[in-house]
């Protein structure tokens, strides 16, 4: 790696990307991607141009269309009667097609005299300037600016600015939003190519003056949205659309240039569904109210209240790193992509495993959220979290169902769900319907957030029936032996390469953890609020013995320990002290070099390892439970047989590692953790951002060198801050109170309330 990344070239915000970087359009794409929460676009050029590799395409939360026939076949290798849904795709949005005098601009064509993108992470806006000679010799300079609403979620805003340096003549725009765009089912193994699904059903197609629609209908016939768009030009002349094209809205706009002068043309994107609630007949009408609206501001009002949203969000969720800019940089850009992954426009939203930057695992639900994600959300803008576990309840029909289909009771939320209602759409034959730890995963980030925010009111209508349903589950799965020890029988923990097992470490830890929780917060809604609390005895049908038998399966939970230990340190699962041991010597993922995975995931299976953080996770989670010579124990016999494999493993074991006072192992972890996506680890940013190393390396500063622990009373903080870092700052939010955290270099921790919070 270089001493310098391309990605310090800017300030402290500001990401600078000089030159056209045409080899490495994809990796851009992908790091300059823009979203909302409601939707995300890539990062690629206006222009399309053939001799570029580029995925051009933009994604729509929530909104699926069902993959059947081959398409569901080539999902998993295998014949299967159980639709999937998939999120569906977008066109590129600020696609335009520029012709200057006659000439078509791309930046393969003529010459490229500078080029540079500039994208701020105070609030994604995209800003690229080009000075192009066209293969005739005529110079132009040419401005993009864009930016994807926060103020507004369903509106994009552009700008684009030609300024001719040596030539008076026409110059013609034309945006096309191609209905017929088709949604990539993309597989981890990239030798498998995208299988393309058409997964839009084309309605109408119109254009009025300097304003056009397009009606489209998802082929399920689940979701129908409108897609409007409107240009604002000074001297414009505006086609009319072509009428035999129905399924694409095509507008063009004419406009005349004179040397040296500068004309800029502005144009808005709205997006209306019926997954807002909004009905099919109503759909043009309001994507044209957001029109209205926001070209009767104009771009750069639309931007100021776009601006100010992401200001007030920066204001708690910023985190400053003195003396080392990289790591500033990198743990800035992973906080900026993660606030604008979140829903914070509803709570029937979550944050998929790439956020908005890619398709891959088909915009599906995973643990990543709770575990990885919510804690930052937690701590630093509540709301959001609050949102994200709302998403839960509001899938909670679906994960009782799922816990009916395997026999059990309460509620078994599934470890890929689909999401708009919490369906299991993993894979079946698998096994992964036995990966069960996801109840655990939901009700500790629930517990995290109601000590954070002490929100009683979510707690009562919505905590509390989560808490009971995954506790019920538990206890029901729990099977007694004559010794009067539980058992979890044929259950899969993180590390889901491996067979079902017998009292699986981690899925025992956190089912325990969650029997607990859901009895506790029981007795503190009841203390807190009775009436609220006897309303969720009735609606749930609970007995009064439940939370005495939840505590009872939770005390005699069988939890297995490595053998041969000093310690007791919790057992994976029953399999592992079986199989010899592997010489890991270029096993592991440790080298930023994927060459240097050598051995194929079946013969792995074979030896004493582990595929990625798996009791390090559990021990760092639940580190109340276990002394601190337990916690080192557990990291040493794990460490060293981890072949991190997968994303979600070098953030625990940087912030165990930190919170241990083992600063430069956790350092390098952290920086294979928070780097995953700007040093392209492993080539893997072309598939799209990995959101939960976001959140982990979150994690990793905060709760890892930062030494964060909640107390009953608040938090605590014990700082193991890297050589590099003179001091970490940064604010938390507890309990409606804003505190500006300090921390330095010899070990100093000082918090301060700030005015107003």
């Amino acid at each position: 790696m270089p001493d310098q990344p391309w990605y310090l070239d800017g300030d402290a915000w500001t990401l600078i990307q000089k030159g056209p970087a045409l080899d490495d359009n994809v990796y851009y794409e992908t790091i300059f991607t823009q979203a909302n929460g409601a939707l995300g676009l890539r990062g690629c050029y206006e222009e399309d141009d053939p001799a570029v590799r580029s995925h051009r395409e933009g994604y729509l939360a929530g909104v699926t269309s069902t993959l059947y026939g081959s398409a569901r076949r080539h999902y998993d290798q295998q014949d299967a009667e159980q639709p999937i849904d998939q999120m569906v795709t977008l066109p590129p949005l600020f696609a335009c097609e520029i012709r200057l005098h006659g000439e078509r601009f791309r930046m393969t064509l003529g010459d490229v005299e500078s080029s540079e993108r500039v994208f701020s992470l105070r609030d994604g806006f995209l800003d690229r300037r080009v000075a192009w000679v066209s293969p005739r010799g005529r110079r132009t300079r040419l401005r993009f600016e864009r930016f994807v609403s926060a103020a507004e979620p369903h509106l994009l805003c552009q700008r684009i600015t030609l300024t001719p340096g040596d030539w008076d003549g026409p110059a013609e725009l034309a945006f096309v939003v191609d209905g017929t765009v088709a949604t990539r089912l993309r597989h981890g193994n990239r030798s498998i190519p995208g299988f393309p699904n058409h997964h839009f059903e084309p309605l109408s197609a119109g254009i009025a003056g300097n304003t056009g629609f397009l009606a489209l209908d998802t082929r399920n016939g689940a979701f129908g949205l409108c897609i409007g768009s409107r240009i604002v030009a000074g001297n414009a002349a505006y086609a009319e659309q072509d009428p035999l094209v129905p399924d694409r809205l095509m507008q063009s706009v004419a406009v005349s240039l004179r040397r040296g002068a500068s004309l800029a043309v502005e144009r808005f994107v709205a997006i209306a569904t019926t997954r807002d609630g909004t009905a099919r007949e109503a759909l043009e009408q309001t994507a044209r109210g957001q029109l209205d609206a926001a070209a009767g501001r104009g771009f750069d009002a639309a931007h100021a209240a776009h601006r100010a949203r992401w200001d007030a969000r920066w204001q708690t969720a910023d985190i400053e790193i003195e003396g080392a800019p990289r790591d500033e940089m990198i743990v800035r850009f992973n906080t900026f992509h993660l606030i604008q992954s979140a829903p914070f426009h509803t709570p029937t939203l979550s944050i998929p495993a790439r956020g908005y930057s890619f398709n891959r695992y088909l915009g599906h639900i995973f643990w990543d959220t709770e575990i990885f994600m919510l804690p930052f959300f937690t701590f630093m803008l509540p709301g959001a979290a609050r949102n994200l576990l709302a998403f839960r309840h509001h899938t909670l029909p679906a994960a009782r169902a799922n816990a009916r289909r395997l026999g059990g009771k309460g509620a078994a939320f599934a470890f890929k769900v689909d999401p708009n209602d919490g369906r299991d759409v993993a894979p079946a034959g698998r096994g992964f319907e036995r990966i069960l730890h996801q109840n655990g995963d939901i009700a500790y980030a629930l517990d995290q957030y109601l000590n954070a925010t002490g929100d009683t009111a979510f707690l009562a209508r919505e905590g509390i029936d989560l808490l009971v349903e995954t506790a019920r589950f538990y206890a029901g799965e729990a099977e007694r032996d004559d010794r009067g020890r539980y058992h979890l029988n044929d259950m899969i923990g993180p590390d889901e390469l491996y067979q079902p097992n017998r009292d699986n470490g981690y899925t025992n830890l956190i089912a325990r953890f969650t029997l607990r929780a859901a009895a506790a917060w029981l007795e503190r809604l009841a203390s807190h609020d009775p009436s609220a609390a006897a309303a969720a005895r009735e609606r749930l049908g609970l007995a009064g013995e439940e939370p005495a038998f939840w505590r009872a399966v939770a005390e005699h939970l069988t939890v297995n320990t490595v053998p041969g230990l000093d310690v007791d340190v919790p057992l994976q699962d029953q399999f592992l002290m079986g199989k010899p041991d592997a010489d890991m010597e270029g096993w592991r993922l440790n080298t930023g070099d994927p060459r240097q995975w050598r051995i194929p995931v079946p013969e792995v299976k074979n030896y004493r390892t582990i595929k990625q953080a798996d009791i390090v996770l559990a021990v760092f989670l639940l580190s109340r439970e276990f002394s601190r010579e337990q916690i080192a124990a557990a990291y040493d016999f794990y460490e060293p047989r981890t072949l991190h494999s997968s994303s979600l493993s070098y953030n625990t074991h940087a912030a165990a590692a930190a919170r241990l006072g083992r600063t430069e192992q956790a350092y390098a972890y952290f920086h294979r953790a928070a780097g995953m996506d700007l040093d392209n680890l492993h080539d893997a940013t072309r598939d799209g951002l990995h959101a939960a190393s976001q959140g982990g390396s979150w994690q990793a500063v905060v709760m890892g060198f930062g030494g964060l622990t909640q107390t009953e009373d608040g938090f605590d903080f014990d700082p193991h801050l890297p050589p590099a870092w003179k001091a970490l700052r940064f604010r938390l939010l507890h309990r409606g109170t804003c505190c500006r955290v300090t921390l330095t270099a010899d070990g100093g921790a000082t918090v301060q309330r700030e005015a107003g919070g």
